[in-house]
């Protein structure tokens, strides 16, 4: 009888009553006590198959972020009891535990600080808020590696959207408590709580979640370039070497006789290559079907990328909430009503200017979108004169 009870329908009907009853605001205590023995079989797979989270579902992601947490504690013991490997999965995925424990010690490093807060130790907290900042590379690794190997697997791609969204929500806490801080707001305490008990809800549902589903589907090979593109981002709040001894990799590629060529001339590849990389621009191109087919290597890049996000749709490449701004802008420019989108805005104090254009071929048909962005604050502060002849000056 009890393997007839954990067939994956009726653990779906449960979840879903469950979530229902969530969304309602209904006691779920007699109907968890009902079903407890499908609650504690409940793995990640099937978590990530509830119809309240799938894309065509009408539940937003701000709807599905309100009851998320209590939906985890319910199931909590059921998903802690998943066997998966962990370890032994790759040694990316050592380093995600890694990373996430690292987390955790230095918040709990900060908090005897927090506690004691007076005038004498200002300075030190102010310190410990820029070194919080390092929680980006942990959301930076799952939203552009991560996450897009996950979508590749056919995995449910909304419940990755909110926890994207949960990521935003922990940095734009920590903008508010910068500033909170800085004017002895009285609610400090209070929203440096909230923020503690978002950054453990956020590590609790990757390892509880989206981990584990990860160490399933994706394979040893693709582990190891994953954790190459890892290296680019760095991990919060620890150090990590690459354990790979490094061997001689010979180019496949010919570059002799692979000349690009245009009416205006001709490059080989290896050249079109590092023409691209030493722009002074990010430059992003997306296809007509809205894939990611191509970016290029600046010297410094102001918004990072990863190879595992080619071929990814672009709706995934964006924050929830404003991935529907990103789809209005494709529409107009595929409708052919706009050709051009233009935004800039001011990030660590650099003035960034951003610029979608629709790509045509001869005839108008549209062929995607080019994403520019530019670090122009030195531009900006030009004055006078600069002339060719003065170059070494």
């Amino acid at each position: 009888m009890s393997e007839l009870i954990k067939t994956p329908q009726q653990k779906q009907d449960v979840l879903n009553k469950l979530v229902e009853k969530l969304i309602q605001n209904e006691s779920v205590k007699e109907f968890f006590l009902e079903n407890d023995e499908v609650i504690k079989s409940i793995t990640p797979f099937d978590v990530f198959s509830i119809s309240f989270f799938q894309e065509e579902s009408k539940l937003g992601i701000e709807e599905i972020k309100q009851i998320a947490g209590k939906l985890i504690n319910l199931i909590h013991n059921g998903l802690e009891k998943y066997q998966w490997e962990k370890t032994n999965t790759s040694y990316l995925m050592k380093c995600l535990l890694d990373e996430g424990k690292a987390i955790r010690d230095k918040f709990a490093s900060i908090k005897p600080l927090i506690k004691e807060l007076n005038n004498s130790n200002k300075e030190k907290i102010n310190n410990v808020f820029l070194k919080l900042k390092d929680l980006s590379k942990r959301f930076l690794k799952m939203q552009n590696i991560i996450y897009p190997h996950l979508e590749k697997k056919m995995v449910n791609p909304k419940p990755l959207q909110i926890m994207w969204s949960l990521h935003d929500d922990a940095r734009d806490l920590l903008k508010d408590l910068s500033v909170q801080f800085q004017s002895n707001d009285p609610n400090f305490n209070k929203t440096i709580g909230k923020y503690f008990f978002l950054v453990y809800g956020i590590l609790e549902k990757e390892e509880l979640l989206v981990l584990p589903i990860a160490s399933r589907v994706i394979k040893e090979a693709e582990w190891k370039v994953m954790f190459k593109e890892s290296l680019e981002y760095g991990f919060s709040f620890l150090d990590v070497d690459d354990p790979i001894e490094e061997k001689e990799i010979k180019d496949s590629h010919d570059f002799k006789g692979l000349l690009f060529t245009s009416e205006t001339g001709g490059l080989t590849l290896e050249e079109l290559i590092l023409v691209f990389n030493r722009l002074p621009l990010d430059l992003t191109f997306v296809d007509e079907f809205n894939q990611v087919k191509y970016f290029n290597n600046a010297p410094s890049r102001i918004f990072p990328r990863s190879p595992s996000v080619i071929g990814r749709q672009v709706s995934k490449c964006h924050p929830p909430k404003s991935v529907h701004l990103v789809e209005e802008i494709v529409e107009e420019f595929r409708k052919g009503a706009k050709n051009e989108a233009k935004f800039w805005l001011e990030i660590r104090g650099r003035f960034i200017v951003i610029t979608y254009y629709a790509i045509r071929d001869k005839i108008g048909r549209y062929k995607g979108v080019l994403e520019v962005s530019q670090d122009v604050t030195e531009i900006r502060n030009l004055t006078g004169e600069q002339r060719l002849l003065n170059w070494a000056k």
